[in-house]
Parts: structure tokens; sequence; C-alpha cells
């Protein structure tokens, strides 16, 4: 839904979470003391992660959205077209957005063509069979054609069926399923100006990114050819290869110490979640070996 009166730099400047929200609000609240009440409808939406994923990466060719994506209070073809894009159309399970193809993606989807650009922000979440909604990313992505995602990793319970790993797009999106150039991002919600980018783990390793706040991954990758799609964890993978059993691993001495302090401490419950998220080379911080901190133009 639109208002007329909002400035385009308005616009612009509520493309995220909780701006938007108080934006949305304020312009209600003035148009309804101005005895002309007005609703707006927002929901899978291109914020300020998603908008800056998209400037990085540009949408190009036709592109799909998964789901109506709006910005703001306007539907978002406009903005995907002077990001790059030659035409923009959506797929929804209901069409009480004026979504182009209405589909139940937890089940094959074939809409007849394949598309330049793939794009899911916050819709894969809500979807009961995410293996199935992916691999209707993959199915409906041309050959050389590229996949966006911006979906919730850590701090959404509730907010959909998923929260969802950086391991799972870079099996997923791997040589081996035919895809190239796949690249990671953990945003913060609390920080707009930093990513976190993610390395692919090595053989016997896991990336884990533990956080005090809530995260979002972020992902693009280029489909190559296609291929019959083989997903798992890569340290079950080197398990399996080398026959190590997972129990088998020897746990390290300093951590099991420290371990063993928090649980004797009356601060247990909090002292976990500090060193887990701010000291461990597992939490979203410069500890962890599989996480580069990169600031994002402005």
């Amino acid at each position: 839904m639109t208002n007329e009166r909002v400035s385009d730099s308005e616009k612009w400047n509520v493309c995220c979470g909780w701006k938007r929200t108080i934006f949305v609000r304020a312009a209600w609240q003035a148009e309804s003391s101005a005895g002309a009440p007005i609703v707006y409808v927002l929901s899978m939406g291109i914020g300020i992660y998603e908008l800056q994923l998209l400037q990085r990466f540009r949408p190009r060719g036709e592109v799909l959205t998964l789901g109506r994506q709006n910005y703001g209070v306007e539907y978002a073809e406009d903005l995907l077209i002077s990001l790059g894009a030659s035409a923009v159309v959506s797929i929804d399970y209901s069409n009480f957005e004026g979504a182009t193809y209405t589909g139940d993606l937890s089940k094959p989807v074939d809409l007849g063509k394949q598309f330049d650009t793939i794009i899911d922000f916050g819709t894969t979440e809500h979807v009961f069979d995410i293996a199935q909604a992916l691999e209707n990313c993959v199915q409906l992505c041309k050959i050389g054609g590229q996949i966006f995602h911006a979906v919730p990793a850590n701090g959404e319970c509730g907010h959909g069926f998923w929260q969802m790993s950086p391991e799972l797009f870079f099996s997923l999106y791997s040589e081996r399923n035919g895809f190239i150039e796949t690249e990671v991002f953990i945003a913060d919600r609390m920080d707009e100006r930093h990513w976190w980018e993610a390395s692919r783990p090595d053989a016997g390793q896991r990336l884990m990114a533990n956080s005090l706040t809530a995260t979002y991954v972020l992902v693009h990758t280029i489909k190559r050819e296609d291929r019959a799609l083989s997903v798992s964890q890569p340290d079950y993978e080197h398990n399996w290869e080398t026959r190590t059993p997972q129990n088998d691993r020897l746990p390290n001495p300093s951590s099991e110490r420290l371990r063993n302090l928090l649980k004797a401490s009356p601060l247990k419950h909090w002292g976990s979640v500090v060193y887990r998220s701010l000291l461990s080379p597992t939490g979203l911080t410069r500890f962890n070996p599989h996480l580069r901190k990169v600031r994002l133009d402005p």
C-alpha cells in the first residue's frame, strides 16, 4: 500500500526493522488525525541488510521473488529494476498481495520457465518443507543465474519455522552441486555498518556463530550447471570418510576447565552466555576462525 505524501528520501530511510515500524505508525497516526486513516500491510520486505546485499551483487535479468517484496511502504518491483533487473515477478502461497504466481513452495514448483535471479528475502523460513523450498530456488534458476537469500540465523525463535546455518548454504551451493562464487555473510541486527564474512569450514570442522543478538544469514551464489543435490555437514562427511566417531574427538582442556568453572558459579547462566557469544571461538567475534568482520560502504 502506498502513501503519495511520503517522499522518496523518506521511503529509503525506513528500509529496516524497527525504523520502518516506527515510521509506518507515525504516518498512520498523521493520516488518521487528518480524518483519512490508511492501513499498511507489510510482509516480506527489503530492509537495510537486503538492500546492502542487492547493492553489492545487483539483481539482473528477469527476477523471481519468493513472496511479493516491499520496501518501506511500497512494493519493490521499481526498486529492483532500478538496481539492474529487467523485469520482476513474484510467487506466493496466496494472491492477497497480488503476486504474479501462486503456489506452495513446500511442493515442487514448475512455472514453465526459469529466471536470471531468484530472491528469497524472509520467505523460506516460513515454509514447512524447507528442503523442497530451497530445491525450488535451484530449479527455478537458470544456468548462469544467481540466487539471493536473507533469512534468520539466530535469536529469532518463533519468527518462522526455521533458523538457518551458514553451513547449510555452503553445502547446498557447493561446486559439487553445480554452484560457484558462493558467498555467505552473517548480519547482526544491532549493527548496520558491518557484516561477518563466513568462510567454508575445513574438513572435520564446524562453522558456528553464537551471538547475544539476533542475526541473519545473507547469501549470494551463481548456478553454473544442473546437478543432483547432495547436502550434508562437512564435519560428519569427514567422520564418515575417516571412520572417526564423533565422540572420539578429544575436548580442549582449557575449554573444559572454563566450562567447569562456569558450572560452579552462581552466575553460570550469564557467564555461559557471555563466554559462548563474546569469548569463544564459536562466537560472533574476531576469535572465530571462520568469520571475518567487514565494514560496509556507507
